[in-house]
């Protein structure tokens, strides 16, 4: 039988961070589990990893292993060679290194004083090779010939990373170690060149690792040089695993693709490791975010993914990181907490510092404690949530003790929410803070014009993120405010010097680009990365091309010409992530008898489904915008009118004028907007347009009444067009 230990310290009590070691400890987790098939498997992050908690572990499963089982142990962490013998880390470690941290040796050693004579370790750690002297430890070509035995064989063996004078490095793409992104590629069976006749020994494995490591530090000009290297007790090469008669590489049934949910928190309740791996990270996004001090706004249309960005900034640095989902926002209590001394957008920036600075107190309340802990604990009296931010009874004042009182120099004990801000402010201006803090606003167009005061609300909102970010910035403090925002609403917010915001400081979504084949669309690789995610799930190994192996090269059904079928379901899309999710998840509720390919049947029978979806996604985007009695005259005589043809601007104002809800209003404007949403198309000097396509995403007045316009394709099966 098969064992494992999987520890990952990425925070450390006393020493500093090591980035992505949780995210290898889980990986490799996760391969024990999904492809060595492992039961007994221990996984150890950050705290649990504690000196005692891994000794207590370690001992646990080696007391338990007989000569018939193999242990796989994993490391990524903090690692220091101390007189030629590699030391690894604990959550409590500290600079005491031979009393602190754990002998590898040491650990080596329990397993050989044992009955078990089959034990792996992969150390992705800071000098982590065994000095030897000057003697090269990395295995060279094969020992032995590939037809013998390679499974009865006796070793305790160690990958490590770096040398015993070597730092072990990360790659910020795939966000893990840059020795463990190829450790789990060869892990998982996903490259050739680790394999030798499909095995995977630990020769093959560790002159992969080494060629690739190496050429990795070269091809991205590093300052640094890291070398693999193999060492410990064995007689000769031995198997890790076979991949020769496996499954991967049979197709996975098309109802066991999970290709995502349109809603990013139903995804992660679905399966937050999932919901990890598909992730995509367009334009590197979410290091942006992190990395960027300049960016406070990240910009996108309904649908473009700015919730999946948090959610997983927010997932991946769980420590840091307060992803604020304003979705339930109660709008009339916050107008409550305004200052009615004040006009326009000012009225509401002491409420807003109010609750953004409570989420920023709450985060250093639980790193710091202190004062901050002892405020928040009065304030709050529990956990903080939204409702109690907005408590209309705030107007009124809370009381705090006179610690507080005496820190603004106040004769009273009672505190309004300009005071409290003004005493989180002082606090913030005394405090020590070195770990990076992010705040992370999403929902806030949820809610569009649903109120009078709304606009002035988010443009309050604009301004205060801006001088709070400001300030923290001048107080020396490694904390920033980002909010997602959709376009439209952003444009539709007025107020002064907004222009400045953007400048220099906005993050943009967007799907497309300018090559002319759509098969290079950062969608498609978007969607490769979900299919072989489940892919991998479910056989092992990904696949090259996963869409051109589940789609029929051409669509003939639905258009007059033979048309590319990726090119073909983008039509039906307005290129949108959540658009092309929806479409899959609609082919997969036809897919009921071990389909392992869409069909051209399918996938036409599953635009009537989708059709619907868009439908409900373009009522959406009008909300805020539109009453409900005009979206209704849009959808039920206006648009159904259009049939599948171009009509003239003159034809749609007159569709539009017949009705008793739409008639008074600006006809350009609403033109305007069904346009920009891609609800309709413009055909302009015999030009076809899309908002969504990138070439015009705004048409001007004189464009629009020259313009003919016709109805999105995704919509016709909902209409009976076809």
């Amino acid at each position: 039988m098969d064992y494992s230990i999987s520890i990952g310290i990425e925070s450390y009590s006393r020493l500093n961070k090591t980035l992505y070691a949780d995210n290898d400890a889980k990986e490799f987790d996760r391969i024990m589990v999904e492809i060595f098939n492992i039961e007994k498997h221990i996984l150890l992050l950050n705290n649990d990893a504690s000196f005692i908690n891994i000794r207590s572990e370690f001992n646990s499963i080696a007391k338990h292993l007989t000569k018939e089982d193999r242990l796989f142990f994993f490391f990524a962490g903090h690692g220091k060679n101390v007189y030629g013998t590699p030391y690894l880390s604990a959550w409590d470690s500290d600079d005491i290194v031979t009393e602190t941290w754990h002998s590898l040796t040491e650990l080596m050693g329990v397993i050989n004083e044992g009955e078990c004579n089959k034990a792996i370790f992969f150390i992705d750690a800071c000098e982590s090779t065994i000095n030897y002297g000057l003697r090269n430890n990395t295995a060279e070509t094969a020992l032995q010939p590939m037809n013998i035995d390679l499974d009865n064989l006796e070793y305790t063996y160690v990958f490590s990373s770096a040398s015993h004078k070597e730092t072990a490095n990360v790659n910020d793409e795939s966000m893990h170690g840059i020795w463990s992104t190829y450790l789990f590629e060869s892990l998982l069976g996903k490259t050739e060149e680790a394999l030798d006749n499909s095995k995977l020994t630990n020769n093959s494995l560790q002159n992969y690792l080494n060629r690739k490591v190496s050429d990795y530090c070269k091809k991205n000009s590093l300052h640094y040089t890291q070398k693999s290297h193999g060492w410990g007790k064995f007689e000769r090469e031995f198997l890790i695993i076979d991949f020769s008669d496996n499954t991967f590489y049979k197709e996975v049934p098309i109802e066991k693709i999970y290709f995502g949910n349109v809603d990013a928190i139903g995804e992660i309740k679905n399966n937050d490791i999932k919901f990890e791996h598909n992730f995509y990270n367009l334009n590197r996004i979410s290091n942006a975010v992190l990395e960027d001090g300049s960016i406070q706004l990240v910009l996108g249309k309904k649908g473009t993914g700015k919730t999946f960005v948090g959610k997983y900034i927010e997932e991946t640095n769980k420590d840091k990181v307060c992803f604020i989902n304003f979705e339930r926002f109660n709008y009339n209590n916050f107008n409550a907490l305004k200052n009615v001394k004040s006009n326009g957008y000012e009225r509401f920036e002491v409420a807003w510092e109010w609750v953004l600075l409570s989420y920023v107190v709450e985060l250093l309340s639980k790193k710091l404690g202190g004062d901050f802990k002892e405020l928040y604990d009065e304030l709050f009296v529990g956990r903080m949530t939204l409702n109690k931010v907005l408590d209309r009874k705030l107007k009124k004042g809370i009381p705090l003790n006179n610690k507080f009182s005496s820190m603004l120099r106040k004769q009273h004990d009672i505190f309004k929410i300009d005071e409290i801000v003004s005493l989180y402010k002082l606090l913030l201006e005394n405090c020590e803070n070195n770990d990076s803090i992010f705040l992370i606003l999403d929902g806030l167009d949820e809610k569009i014009n649903e109120f009078d005061y709304y606009q002035d609300v988010m443009n309050s909102l604009l301004m205060t993120v801006k001088h709070l970010n400001n300030e923290l910035f001048e107080m020396d403090l490694n904390l920033k405010i980002v909010i997602f925002l959709r376009h439209d609403v952003y444009e539709m917010i007025t107020g002064a010097n907004l222009g400045k915001l953007q400048f220099g400081g906005t993050a943009e979504l967007d799907w497309i680009n300018f090559s002319i084949d759509k098969i290079n669309y950062p969608l498609r690789d978007f969607m490769e990365v979900r299919i072989n995610t489940s892919v991998v799930f479910q056989q092992g190994k990904a696949i090259e091309n996963p869409l051109r192996n589940l789609l029929p090269e051409k669509m003939n059904l639905g258009k007059p010409t033979e048309a590319n079928t990726w090119d073909w379901i983008l039509d039906f899309t307005t290129y949108k992530p959540r658009d092309l999710i929806a479409f899959f998840n609609s082919c997969v509720k036809l897919c009921n008898n071990g389909e392992t390919k869409l069909t051209e049947q399918i996938l036409w029978d599953a635009t009537k489904q989708y059709s619907n979806y868009l439908k409900e996604e373009f009522e959406d985007e009008l909300f805020g915008f539109l009453t409900d009695k005009q979206k209704n005259e849009i959808f039920e005589l206006v648009l159904p009118k259009m049939r599948k043809n171009w009509i003239s601007y003159e034809t749609l104002k007159g569709y539009i004028n017949q009705g008793d809800n739409c008639r008074n209003m600006d006809n350009n404007e609403l033109i305007g907007r069904l346009y920009r949403i891609g609800m309709l198309g413009a055909k302009i000097e015999e030009k076809e347009q899309w908002s969504y396509r990138g070439k015009r995403a705004i048409l001007n007045e004189s464009e629009l009444v020259n313009s003919k316009f016709k109805v999105h394709l995704g919509l016709w099966k909902y209409f009976m067009f076809w």
